[in-house]
């Protein structure tokens, strides 16, 4: 399905030979590392037959810091499929970036979803009153003007009122596997970020099968 366009600034399909180590961003090129053995695994998928596999430990991919994940006070949307090993414990999906949190997203160890925008020296948080378990799940993170929106399998979970908030400039690598000192166990697929574009503002239809480029829509890192 169409899904990466001209605000799509990071896609990750993560497909590709069982246990590789290497993952394409789809969107515009940027260079990913896999640290420790965060691999590519074909026993898992939501789409396109693998998925990433981190171990809770110390697993992530990482992405060096850019302005694509400067967000300030526009909008943008964080999504992407997770399945988790466990419930129960905190698992981080993403966090840009390392030395100054510019926006995070995991699951916390009630099984709530959570996202949160900084400020310093404040977090702005949205938090869902849906839990998480260990299936395939979609997950998104929005910012649609003032509001923050937490959708899980495309139903509104959550919001965080952000009136006059531009969210601090990330500093450091950007982490996919990872929120504060919390590490994801599981998999993870199809993860976008997308800037300057809220894509979901109330409940929708999760997608139904991988990103892709509408019929000749060129990538932007040609």
């Amino acid at each position: 399905m169409p899904g990466i366009d001209q605000y799509t600034k990071l896609l990750l399909h993560c497909n590709g030979a069982d246990a590789s180590t290497t993952f394409i961003d789809s969107a515009t090129g940027k260079a990913i590392t896999a640290v420790e053995t965060a691999q590519v695994d074909t026993a898992q998928s939501k789409f396109g037959g693998a998925s990433l596999l981190l171990d809770g430990n110390s697993d992530i991919l990482t992405t060096p810091d850019h302005a694509d994940f400067t967000t300030g006070s526009s909008d943008f949307t964080v999504d992407c499929w997770i399945k988790r090993a466990a419930a129960g414990v905190t698992h981080g999906i993403c966090m840009f970036n390392v030395t100054s949190i510019g926006l995070g997203f995991y699951v916390f160890s009630n099984n709530l979803l959570c996202a949160i925008i900084r400020k310093d020296p404040t977090n702005y948080s949205a938090n869902s009153t849906g839990t998480i378990g260990t299936d395939w799940t979609h997950v998104a993170f929005v910012r649609d003007g003032n509001t923050l929106r937490l959708f899980i399998n495309g139903t509104a979970d959550g919001t965080k009122d952000v009136t006059g908030i531009t969210a601090d400039d990330p500093t450091g690598v950007a982490m996919i596997g990872k929120y504060s000192t919390f590490f994801f166990n599981g998999w993870i697929d199809e993860f976008r970020v997308s800037k300057g574009i809220a894509r979901w503002t109330a409940n929708f239809t999760p997608p139904t099968s991988a990103y892709s480029r509408p019929s000749g829509f060129l990538p932007f890192f040609m």
